[in-house]
C-alpha cells in the first residue's frame, strides 16, 4: 500500500497554539462535571478502600490510552478524527467524522439537559423557583459564549473559570470529608469489580475523539500532551473520589442531592453552571472540527456555533431518554477505532497517511472490535468490557 508523509495535516496557526499550562487547565476543567461525580457515586457498594483502588486503577488504564490518542495528534498535527486516515485511508475521517458530529451534537444536548435538571433542583430548594427551559437557555448560551471566544477564550476565559470552579470543588470536598463517618466502609447493594472498573475506564476513553483536537495545538509536544493527561486524570480522580465519599456519607449518588443535603446551594449552582461550560464547550468546538473532516474547508468556529445551536435545540425539544442510548451506541465505535490506530502506531510504526481511499484490513479489524464490544457486554469479564 502506497503511503505519503503526513503533509495533509492542516497547519496550526501560531495564535491558536496552547501552552502546557493552558492545556492542563483545559482538560482539568473537562473532568470537573456532574457526570464524573455521579459515576464515582456508583462505586459506593465497594466501600471506600476498594472503591479508591478501582478509581486509581481505572484512571491508570484510561489515562494511558488518553495519552496515546493525544500523542498521535500532537506528533502528526492531525485532528482527533483526522488521525484515522493513518490506518483507514481517506474514507476514515469522513466516516468517523460523521459519527463524531452526531454524537457530539447529542452529547451537547445531554450536557445541557443534565446541567439544567441539577440547576432547576437547586433553585427550587433555595428559592422555590423552577424553570427547566430557562436553565437550558442559560447553559446553552454559556456554551456558545465559550465557543465564540475561540482559542483566546480557552487561554483566558476558560482557564480563569477552571481555577474558580476548582476552588468551589475544594469547598465541596471539605464538606464531604466532614460528612463521611469514619466507620463507613461499604453500601449494601452488590457491584461486580468488572462493572466498577468499566465505570471508571469509560470516562477518559469517552474523550478520545476530542483530545487530539487540542493536543495538536501544543506549543511543546511532550510537555503539552503530558499536561493534558495529568490535568484530566487528577481532576477526574478528584471528582470520582468526591462522588464515592458523598454517596457513602450522604446516602445518595446524585450530586445535586448531595449539594443540597450538604447546604451548598449557591456553591452548587456555580459549580454546575461553570463546569457545564468548561466541559461541554469541548463537545461544541470539536463538532465543528469534526465537520471539517466530512466537508473540506468548512469553517470550524461558525460550524461549531451552528452545531452547538442544534444541540441546544435538541435539549429544548426532546426528552433525554429518547436518544441517550443511541449516543452510547455511537460512542462504542471509538474504543475499537483507537485500538486499531494505537496498534498501528506502536507495533507497525504507522506515522504516514495512507494514500488509498479504503483500507480493508483496518475496517475489518474495527468492525470486529465493535462486534466484540457488544458480545462482551453479555459476558462477565474480570476487568470490564473496554
Amino acid at each position: 500500500m502506497s503511503e505519503v508523509h503526513v503533509q495533509e495535516a492542516p497547519q496550526v496557526k501560531a495564535d491558536t497554539k496552547l501552552s502546557s499550562f493552558v492545556l492542563g487547565a483545559l482538560w482539568f476543567g473537562a473532568a470537573i462535571s456532574v457526570a464524573e461525580i455521579l459515576t464515582g457515586g456508583f462505586l459506593a457498594p465497594l466501600g471506600w478502600p476498594l472503591g479508591l483502588a478501582v478509581i486509581l486503577f481505572g484512571h491508570l488504564v484510561g489515562g494511558l490510552v488518553f495519552f496515546g490518542a493525544g500523542w498521535i495528534s500532537s506528533r502528526t498535527g492531525l485532528t482527533a478524527i483526522g488521525v484515522s486516515k493513518l490506518s483507514f485511508g481517506k474514507a476514515g475521517p469522513r466516516l468517523f467524522g460523521s459519527i463524531n458530529v452526531l454524537q457530539l451534537v447529542g452529547w451537547t444536548a445531554v450536557m445541557v439537559i443534565l446541567g439544567s435538571q441539577s440547576l432547576n433542583a437547586i433553585s427550587q430548594a433555595l428559592w422555590g423557583w423552577q424553570n427547566p427551559w430557562a436553565w437550558k437557555l442559560i447553559l446553552g448560551c454559556l456554551l456558545l459564549l465559550w465557543t465564540a471566544s475561540g482559542f483566546t477564550g480557552i487561554r483566558w476565559l476558560n482557564t480563569s473559570a477552571v481555577i474558580l470552579v476548582f476552588g468551589l470543588t475544594l469547598v465541596l470536598g471539605w464538606v464531604v470529608a466532614h460528612a463521611v463517618p469514619a466507620a463507613v466502609s461499604s453500601a449494601p447493594q452488590p457491584l461486580r469489580i468488572s462493572d466498577a472498573i468499566e465505570y471508571v475506564v469509560v470516562m477518559p476513553l469517552s474523550w478520545l475523539p476530542l483530545v487530539g483536537d487540542y493536543t495538536r495545538r501544543a506549543q511543546r509536544t511532550k510537555s503539552g500532551n503530558l499536561a493534558a493527561v495529568f490535568g484530566y486524570v487528577i481532576a477526574s480522580l478528584w471528582m470520582y473520589s468526591i462522588g464515592l465519599f458523598s454517596a457513602l456519607g450522604l446516602g445518595t449518588s446524585d450530586p445535586t442531592a448531595q449539594m443540597i443535603k450538604a447546604g451548598l446551594g449557591i456553591v452548587g449552582l456555580a459549580i454546575i453552571a461553570i463546569s457545564t461550560a468548561t466541559s461541554g464547550f469541548l463537545d461544541v468546538v470539536s463538532s465543528g472540527i469534526s465537520f471539517g473532516n466530512v466537508i473540506k474547508k468548512a469553517p470550524e468556529r461558525p460550524m461549531a456555533l451552528i452545531l452547538g445551536g442544534f444541540g441546544l435545540l435538541l435539549a429544548l425539544i426532546f426528552p433525554m431518554d429518547q436518544y441517550q442510548n443511541f449516543l452510547y451506541i455511537l460512542g462504542a465505535v471509538f474504543a475499537p477505532l483507537y485500538a486499531v490506530l494505537l496498534s498501528d502506531w506502536i507495533f507497525l510504526k504507522t506515522n504516514r497517511v495512507r494514500n488509498g481511499t479504503f483500507t480493508f484490513i483496518s475496517f475489518v479489524s474495527w468492525a470486529l472490535g465493535v462486534g466484540l464490544y457488544y458480545l462482551l457486554q453479555t459476558l462477565s469479564t474480570p476487568l470490564g468490557v473496554t
